[in-house]
């Protein structure tokens, strides 16, 4: 499973179509259950940037989503898809919700949330004809989700089908059946607000089974979700408690200011910006990064790994952090790898299958102390990942507003095992979890995904040529020091080791 933008996905070519939720206005009611602090946030951020998309000259909506691609290997039934995504839409109460800004023009505006009945929207299909060209049809999917996925305005999700071409020309009837497309892709997308990385990796399971069920017009075999509102208002709730929100601004502060009490966002601590400019331009700030996937270990190796780092009382994970904290610590002035890391709050067992944004997020400080090999230096990060991550449950959005800090975290890394997720045993070539692209001059993300195909590296970083160099120099290095662990147990420091 790679995680990928959708201008890296092989798009096939031929009939697209894109699928409509269509709500009953009737059925809206203002709802009392609060917003969740990323989603306010969240929301706020969309107003400025649409603020500062004006003053640009850009449009008022930027392409920003996340989702996934995946392909059914049976011919499409336009019935039975309505049907599924009808059904899809009644499970999740977050797709069935909104909030509408006060003031639309006052970033620092309230919101008011409304919620549809779970039988309150209908689909509807349209076509758009046949497209013989990928780009093309690459660039109508783009316009599509940009205009029908943001923040503010319902609903937060869009589907696009693609069935192969000659699907058009068969116009498949009882003799031509035989020759009918036996597949089609589903594309689907939905801002951040009700959609997280785990959400995006099971509603390819689900989509598939709510698409079945219909197919054969029999009850999906899938549990209930609960409901991501309600998580909302337990989540608010935590902010409210003065001792939690006493440690989390403490230990935040701690990690996000220098000793003089200066702001230390942590950044990716190779060079990243022109070389030619040294500081970022408006064209800079305005340039999508570039994104990259990349294979580094198969199922073996990765195995390997596991067993190794589980035999000096960690996890693979901490493995891959501690490989990660050598190699940026080798490449760069730094003696400690410093970054944040996104880590799930789906802590009650109601809330596994439920879409939402159920993410928060930990500091990581992770020092060398002089380590000198790979080992010396993996107790450290097994301790660093473990040391806040009860803060993940304390909104960040809440303490980036007590601490003032109007920057959002520049150097991310997350890790995620997707082989338990359910569905994973049959995803194919072609199936992915997608994102946007995303304007940048200074963000670093980096995403290792354990599969059940080895270990997928997955980043966005600056699209010039300074960046470039130092995401590879990076990326080399820290494929070096992980086939050396593979291989030897070890690794041995390539260069002297600030303490």
């Amino acid at each position: 499973m790679e995680y990928t933008e959708l201008a890296d996905y092989p798009l096939p070519t031929g009939n697209l179509s894109t699928w409509h939720f269509i709500d009953d206005a009737s059925q809206w009611s203002e709802d009392e259950r609060s917003l969740s602090i990323n989603h306010e946030d969240h929301l706020r951020e969309v107003l400025r940037a649409e603020k500062d998309n004006a003053e640009h000259g850009l449009p008022s909506v930027s392409e920003d989503w996340i989702g996934g691609a995946f392909v059914i290997h049976q011919p499409l039934n336009a019935d039975a898809l309505r049907q599924a995504l009808m059904t899809w839409f009644s499970r999740h109460e977050a797709y069935r919700t909104t909030a509408v800004a006060d003031d639309r023009n006052e970033a620092t505006t309230s919101f008011t949330r409304y919620t549809l009945g779970s039988s309150a929207v209908d689909v509807s299909r349209n076509d758009f004809g046949v497209y013989a060209d990928d780009q093309l049809l690459r660039h109508e999917i783009h316009r599509h989700f940009a205009q029908h996925v943001n923040g503010i305005g319902w609903p937060h999700v869009a589907v696009a089908t693609i069935e192969p071409e000659a699907a058009e020309a068969a116009q498949v009837d009882d003799d031509d059946r035989e020759h009918a497309p036996q597949e089609f892709t589903v594309i689907f997308a939905a801002d951040h607000a009700v959609m997280d990385a785990y959400t995006q990796l099971f509603t390819l399971a689900e989509l598939r089974e709510l698409y079945s069920a219909a197919v054969n017009k029999r009850e999906p075999a899938l549990p209930p979700a609960g409901s991501y509102v309600d998580f909302c208002s337990g989540e608010r709730a935590v902010t409210e408690s003065a001792s939690a929100r006493e440690r989390a601004v403490k230990d935040w502060k701690e990690f996000l200011t220098d000793a003089d009490e200066h702001p230390a966002q942590p950044v990716f601590p190779l060079p990243i910006r022109s070389a030619e400019s040294g500081s970022a331009t408006p064209a800079d700030q305005h340039r999508a990064q570039h994104s990259l996937s990349q294979w580094l270990l198969d199922e073996k190796d990765i195995s390997r790994l596991g067993k190794q780092a589980k035999a000096n009382g960690g996890s693979t994970k901490s493995a891959l952090l501690t490989a990660l904290k050598l190699a940026l610590t080798e490449l760069s002035p730094v003696s400690s790898a410093r970054y944040i890391m996104p880590m799930h709050t789906r802590h009650e067992p109601k809330y596994m299958l439920s879409a939402g944004w159920f993410v928060g997020l930990m500091p990581v400080d992770d020092p060398l102390n002089g380590a000198r090999s790979f080992t010396k230096a993996f107790s450290d990060t097994v301790q660093a990942t473990k040391r806040h991550r009860d803060l993940s449950v304390y909104p960040y959005a809440a303490v980036s507003d007590a601490l003032h800090i109007n920057e959002p975290p520049r150097f991310v890394i997350s890790y995620v095992d997707t082989r338990f997720v359910p569905g994973a045993d049959a995803w194919g070539d072609r199936d992915r979890v997608l994102r946007s692209s995303v304007t940048s001059d200074g963000d670093v993300y980096i995403w290792l995904n354990r599969t059940g195909e080895g270990l997928n590296v997955s980043m966005r970083y600056p699209n010039n040529a300074q960046a470039e160099e130092s995401i590879s120099a990076f990326l080399s290095r820290f494929a070096a020091i992980i086939h050396s662990v593979i291989s030897t147990g070890d690794y041995a420091t390539a260069v002297p080791v600030r303490a």
